[in-house]
């Protein structure tokens, strides 16, 4: 391990910051919410077409 990743995940490690979703209780990562990430990544993905679309007219013209 890096010794500056050790450093930085120490925090992460030692201090046992939990969450509490319905009820359960977890000290785990919190989990990701799926349907908001795949809102964020087709946004991004229409985003780059849009701009490749750009660029062909550009380079068309």
């Amino acid at each position: 391990m890096q010794i500056s990743r050790h450093w930085r995940l120490n925090a992460n490690r030692y201090r046992l910051e939990g969450y509490n979703i319905n009820n359960t209780k977890s000290v785990q990562a919190r989990p990701v919410n799926i349907e908001a990430a795949a809102e964020v990544v087709q946004a991004a993905q229409s985003d780059i077409k849009a701009e490749k679309q750009a660029e062909r007219q550009v380079v068309a013209a």
